[in-house]
């Protein structure tokens, strides 16, 4: 689950009309032939992507489903933090109805006898939480799970209330954009709470019922079971599905490229049943991950490329959904891969947002990859990092998050395949590292190792 992330006061009538002008006309790029090359044959690796382009529909299939099932429009797919824009038109509708304020703090929806943490006299509201700026952090620290395939299925909704009662927060909610699916999973919740429904239920009520989308649920359907496609990592091996159990408002949805085409359409609209909503959870609200990069609820807005966006991953797929900020231009990918493909999403969009050239990884002897593995702490909230070397090949892993392979470009320089992010390390006089530097996002953040480099 992410936005560009590793491994997304309320206007009910707001308008873009300060936005800059609208993107050029598509530009000179063949989707289908890009699609094609990164399949490239690989077995059971599929692409679907579907567009919007001034009034026209288009779909672009490549490859294959990985079932035997054939790969089109209607194969299911996980779309993991895509999830979350559903989560924040709920969110959204509820505000219109009046049942819930953005500047409620969360307080008001938890069980009684559940707390949340505060600093001084700043409460987490429920627009930190769809802002990605509560101070909360990205996963959950209680989060120990059995099966590290697929770490979140047994987090339940008592584990995450024990995190809050007893979680310190680092800084004032609404400080600093910190991208987290604990908090919008939390979000889920607290809205599933208000409405006294499911989160899937909810969804369903408010959005998915609305817009006619009759194959996106959390829990597959028979008819969707058969059209789902199986998922694989960056090498193309298969993986286990993603069950995100009490967080599922982060991530946990799974749909198909003729749902999400509707899902796009009503974002794009300038009426329909849910427009004063998608206007709402569009509007950028404060600052995200970059100075270029803004936050509305859970939708991000790139303002130099004037682009509307979020992307989800999971261990086995990965998607993104990208909009021209007046609304006459869309595209959604649905891939069964845990490969980024929003460079493909950005382009199509903006086409001086370059293509990102698969990388080629370099052949290091496994001895000298061996002295990157260790454990370490990263970023301001000092989460837990790790790194492992199995079977020749270099694991990291953030927290309890399922670890990810890094490739080597250079000897101390990696890259993941699953988002666009490399990883630099440093070492000392005996070839052992000592700490590391994580780039994404046009950030550099640091990594300190916390065992002995000599072990």
């Amino acid at each position: 689950m992410n936005a560009r992330s590793i491994v997304a006061v309320l206007a009910v009538a707001a308008t873009f009309a300060l936005l800059p002008a609208a993107l050029p006309a598509a530009p000179a790029f063949d989707l289908g032939d890009e699609l094609a090359h990164r399949v490239d044959g690989t077995p059971g690796y599929g692409l679907v992507a579907g567009t919007i382009d001034r009034g026209q529909t288009s779909i672009v299939v490549r490859g294959e489903s990985g079932s035997g099932v054939k790969l089109d429009r209607d194969t299911v797919f996980e779309i993991g933090s895509i999830t979350k824009a559903f989560t924040a038109m709920a969110l959204a509708d509820m505000v219109r109805r009046g049942e819930v304020g953005l500047n409620d703090p969360i307080e008001k929806f938890l069980p009684s006898g559940v707390t949340a943490p505060f600093r001084g006299d700043r409460h987490i509201t429920l627009l930190d939480l769809a802002t990605q700026s509560s101070g909360l952090p990205r996963s959950p620290s209680n989060l120990m799970p059995a099966r590290s395939a697929d770490p979140y299925a047994e987090y339940t909704e008592a584990k995450l209330y024990d995190f809050l009662s007893h979680y310190t927060l680092p800084r004032d909610p609404g400080a600093s954009y910190e991208y987290s699916n604990l908090g919008v999973g939390l979000l889920g919740v607290l809205l599933a709470n208000r409405a006294k429904l499911p989160y899937e239920a909810l969804v369903r009520e408010r959005v998915l019922r609305p817009l006619g989308m009759e194959s996106t649920a959390i829990a597959l359907r028979p008819g969707m079971a058969q059209r789902f496609a199986p998922g694989h990592d960056a090498d193309g091996d298969r993986v286990e599905n993603t069950d995100l159990n009490a967080l599922a408002g982060a991530g946990g949805l799974r749909s198909s490229l003729d749902d999400m085409l509707k899902f796009l359409a009503a974002n794009m609209a300038n009426s329909g049943p849910l427009a004063d909503d998608v206007r709402a959870a569009q509007e950028p609200r404060r600052d995200a991950a970059s100075p270029e990069d803004r936050i509305g609820l859970v939708w991000h807005t790139l303002t130099k490329s004037r682009i509307l966006w979020h992307n989800g991953q999971t261990a086995g797929y990965h998607s993104f959904i990208g909009i021209s900020s007046d609304r006459t231009r869309g595209i959604v990918i649905l891939s069964n891969v845990g490969e980024s493909i929003d460079d493909i999403g950005f382009h199509w969009l903006d086409p001086s947002i370059e293509l990102t050239p698969p990388r080629r990884p370099l052949a290091l002897d496994p001895k000298l990859l061996s002295r990157y593995t260790g454990s370490y702490v990263i970023g301001a909230s000092a989460l837990p990092f790790v790194i492992t070397l199995e079977g020749g090949k270099l694991y990291a892993r953030l927290a309890q998050q399922r670890k990810a392979r890094i490739y080597p470009y250079a000897p101390n320089q990696f890259f993941y395949k699953a988002v666009d992010a490399q990883i630099t390390f440093r070492t000392d006089a005996n070839g052992k590292a000592t700490d590391f530097v994580l780039h994404q996002n046009g950030r550099d953040t640091p990594g300190k190792r916390v065992d002995s480099a000599g072990s």
